[in-house]
C-alpha cells in the first residue's frame, strides 16, 4: 500500500471515530438539557455565608458569594471546607447544588451524611480536573434545615488552592443553564469534524493521489481542531464519568497541531522549505516529545499537570508566531502564491487560540462562545479553499489540459519526460534544494553507424527499446526519465539513502538486450551524486555525469552493431 493512501485511510479512521463521540456528546447533551427554554426559567442562587476552615482552623468568616483564592501557606495535604446553614437558601421543589472543583477530591456532608465523593479511583482522577471539573450534588429536600460541608483535599494542586462559586437551584435549572450554554461550542467543534470526514471520503474517491493529498492536508488540520475544540468541552460535561481520557486526547490535539499545520503548508505552498525543514519540523516533534513526558509521569506517578500544561499551551502561540514570521519573511522575499491569505489564516488560527485559551468557560454566554470560534472558521475556510484551489491545478482529469502537458514535456518517439521538463525539474531542485540524487547520463553505443546502416526507423527502434530498458529497470525507484537528446537519456534517481548504482546499470543492460535480442548491445554511461551540501550545483554536477560518459565511451572502443538487431 502506498504512503499517501496509508495516511488517508489512517486520517479517515480518526476522523470517523471523532464523528462518532461527536454524536455521542450531542445526544447526552439534549437528554440532559431537555428543554433549552428552561434556562432562565428559575432563578440560580449564589451561596455566601460560608465559613472557611484550612486544616481543621477557621480561616475565614462569613465568606462573599463568588470565586475565592487561599492565599495561606499551604503543602499538597491540605485540606480546605466550607460550612453553611441550608436554612439560608432558597425553598426549591429539587435543591441541588453545582459547583467546580480543579484537581482534588471534594466530599459533601448533608449534616452528618456523606451525600456525594469525587474520589481518585477509575476514571474520576480528580488529577484531570486542572481545567475545572463541574460537580452536581442533589441536596435531600426534607433536610434543608443541617449544615452543609463541602470537604476539598487539595493534595494535587500545585498553584494557590482556587475555589469557583457553588450555585444553588432547582437541578433542572443547573443542568440546563450549563449543559445548553455549553451546547454551541459542541455543536461547533461537530460540524468542523462532520465537514472534514465528508470531505475525506470524497477524497478517496478521486483517481489522482496528488489532489487527495492536497485536499487530506486541509481535512486533516480541519478535524484535529474540531476534536480538540469537542473534548476540551466534553471534558468539562456534567454527565461524563471519565473525564481524564476527554482532556487525554484533548491535549494529543494540540500536540498534533503544528505538524499538521506544518504538513498543510509544505503540501499546497511552494516556497523555500529548507529552513522550514531544518527548524519548524524538529519544533513540531518536540511537541509530541513534550506531550509523551508531561504524561507519561501523569499516567504512571500521579504527578500533577498544572505546570506543563500552561508551557505547552503558551509554546503553542509562540510556535504560531514564529511560523507567521517565517512565512512574512518568505514571502517578502519571493512573493510565493498565496502568501497573503496564508498568513491571514495563521494569524487568525493564533488568535483564535489565544481567545479559547484564556476567555472561553462553560459559563460563556452563546455571543462569546461565537465570537471565539469565528477566527477558527475564517482560518480553516482560507485553508480548506487553498487546498481545493491547489488540487485542481494539479488536476490531470481534464483532457485538454493532459495534452497540452504531454506536448510540453513529454518527448513523441519514447514517451519519456523531455528537455522543457528537465529544465523544469532543475530548477525545482534548485529552489528546494532536494538532497541526494543519482544522476546517469545514458548514450546508445554505435547509433550513427547503426541509422546509416540500417535506416532511421530501426534507430528509432533502438531508442524506444533503450527507453523501455530505463524504464523498466528502475520501475521501483523514485525517478525521473529523460530523453536528454539523440540517442542521449538522462536518468535522476531521488533515494533518501545509498543506491548501488552499478545493480541499477547492470539490470538496464540486461533489459536492453533482451529488447533488442543481441547480445552485443550496449551504452556508454557516467553516473554521478549530488547532495547539497557539495559546493557544485545540480548543472555542474550533470556536466560531470556527462564527461564521465564520453570517458567511458572512449574507453570502451566500442565498434557498434554490424547487423540490425531485432527487437521482441
Amino acid at each position: 500500500m502506498r504512503k499517501g493512501r496509508g495516511f488517508i485511510i489512517f486520517a479517515s479512521i480518526v476522523i470517523a471515530l471523532a464523528l462518532l463521540f461527536s454524536l455521542d456528546v450531542l445526544l447526552d447533551s439534549l437528554r440532559f438539557s431537555q428543554v433549552f427554554s428552561h434556562i432562565y426559567h428559575d432563578p440560580i442562587h449564589v451561596v455566601g455565608g460560608m465559613d472557611v476552615y484550612v486544616n481543621g482552623t477557621l480561616y475565614k468568616e462569613n465568606l462573599a458569594p463568588g470565586q475565592w483564592r487561599y492565599d495561606g501557606p499551604y503543602d499538597f495535604s491540605d485540606t480546605v471546607i466550607f460550612t453553611v446553614d441550608l436554612a439560608t437558601f432558597p425553598y426549591c421543589t429539587d435543591p441541588t447544588l453545582c459547583f467546580r472543583s480543579r484537581s482534588s477530591e471534594v466530599h459533601v456532608y448533608q449534616g452528618s451524611r456523606l451525600i456525594y465523593s469525587l474520589e481518585s479511583t477509575g476514571g474520576q482522577n480528580p488529577a484531570a480536573y486542572n481545567g475545572g471539573r463541574y460537580n452536581l450534588v442533589e441536596l435531600d429536600p426534607q433536610a434543608m434545615d443541617e449544615d452543609l460541608t463541602l470537604v476539598f483535599e487539595t493534595s494535587y494542586i500545585t498553584s494557590a488552592p482556587l475555589f469557583d462559586p457553588v450555585f444553588f437551584a432547582n437541578r433542572t435549572t443547573l443542568v440546563t443553564g450549563i449543559v445548553a450554554r455549553n451546547m454551541p461550542s459542541l455543536l461547533i467543534g461537530m460540524s468542523m469534524v462532520s465537514t472534514a470526514l465528508l470531505i475525506a471520503f470524497l477524497s478517496l474517491t478521486l483517481s489522482n493521489r496528488r489532489i487527495r493529498s492536497n485536499l487530506m492536508s486541509a481535512v486533516f488540520l480541519i478535524a484535529l481542531t474540531g476534536i480538540w475544540i469537542l473534548m476540551q468541552n466534553w471534558s468539562r460535561q456534567l454527565f461524563i464519568s471519565n473525564v481524564s481520557i476527554a482532556q487525554d486526547v484533548s491535549y494529543l490535539m494540540m500536540a498534533l497541531l503544528p505538524g499538521s499545520m506544518l504538513q498543510y503548508i509544505m503540501k499546497n505552498y511552494d516556497m523555500d522549505m529548507q529552513y522550514m525543514r531544518r527548524i519548524f519540523v524538529p519544533l513540531a516533534d518536540l511537541f509530541l516529545v513534550l506531550y509523551v513526558l508531561m504524561y507519561v509521569p501523569f499516567l504512571f506517578m500521579g504527578v500533577p499537570l498544572d505546570g506543563m500544561l500552561s508551557v505547552i499551551s503558551i509554546g503553542l502561540l509562540l510556535y504560531f508566531i514564529a511560523l507567521l514570521v517565517f512565512c512574512l519573511l518568505q514571502y517578502l522575499r519571493s512573493g510565493f502564491s498565496g502568501g497573503v491569505p496564508l498568513m491571514a489564516g495563521i494569524a487568525a488560527y493564533m488568535c483564535a487560540i489565544a481567545l479559547e485559551q484564556t476567555l472561553l468557560s462553560l459559563e460563556s454566554p452563546l455571543r462569546l462562545q461565537l465570537a471565539i470560534y469565528l477566527p477558527y472558521y475564517i482560518a480553516l475556510f482560507i485553508f480548506l479553499f487553498r487546498a481545493t484551489g491547489e488540487a485542481m491545478r494539479n488536476s490531470h482529469s481534464s483532457g485538454e489540459k493532459r495534452r497540452i502537458m504531454e506536448m510540453s514535456f513529454t518527448d513523441p518517439l519514447t514517451g519519456l519526460l523531455n528537455r522543457n521538463a528537465l529544465d523544469n525539474r532543475l530548477e525545482r531542485i534548485s529552489r528546494e534544494r532536494r538532497d541526494n540524487i543519482y544522476i546517469f547520463m545514458i548514450d546508445v553505443d554505435g547509433m550513427k553507424s547503426y541509422n546509416d546502416d540500417f535506416g532511421h526507423k530501426a534507430g528509432d527502434d533502438l531508442l524506444i527499446a533503450m527507453a523501455e530498458s530505463i524504464r523498466e529497470a528502475t520501475v521501483a525507484l523514485n525517478r525521473y526519465i529523460f530523453r536528454y537528446g539523440g540517442d542521449e537519456f538522462l536518468l535522476m534517481v531521488e533515494e533518501a539513502g545509498a543506491l548501488d548504482t552499478d545493480a541499477v546499470v547492470q539490470r538496464i543492460r540486461e533489459n536492453f538486450r533482451r529488447l533488442m535480442d543481441r547480445a552485443n548491445a550496449d551504452f556508454s554511461v557516467g553516473v554521478v551524486r549530488y547532495d547539497i551540501s557539495m559546493r557544485k550545483d545540480i548543472m555542474a554536477r550533470l556536466n560531470e555525469a556527462d564527461a564521465r560518459m564520453y570517458y567511458d565511451k572512449r574507453g570502451e572502443h566500442r565498434k557498434g552493431m554490424s547487423t540490425p538487431p531485432r527487437r521482441k
